[in-house]
């Protein structure tokens, strides 16, 4: 299985080391991974995804069927249609990393 080292964004992120994302597949709204940001944003030549940020793996899951839904952390499906990235609160990580802690590697 392949682990992702780096998160990729249409536009620059206002994202900063030590900063933690929580990676989601948008196509199947679900929570996959808790990254954490290792480096600050560059670009690369990627026509759709050209800022890039380097990430350090904390919690991912193994198989993308077994990841929970969006809306176990309490994050409406629809607020990240359109958007590579959205803001969560505290609580909303806190509720990303206990539905991942049970079943990421």
């Amino acid at each position: 299985m392949a682990v992702l080292t780096r998160a990729g964004f249409p536009r620059r992120p206002r994202i900063v080391p030590g900063d933690r994302l929580v990676l989601y597949a948008s196509v199947w709204k679900r929570v996959f991974g808790i990254v954490e940001a290792i480096g600050e944003p560059y670009t690369d030549d990627h026509p759709r995804w050209p800022w890039k940020i380097d990430t350090e793996p904390l919690l991912v899951v193994a198989r993308l069927e077994d990841a929970p839904p969006v809306e176990a952390v309490g994050v409406a499906p629809r607020s990240m249609s359109q958007q590579s990235h959205i803001s969560i609160t505290p609580s909303q990580y806190a509720r990303a990393v206990d539905a991942l802690a049970s079943i990421a590697l």
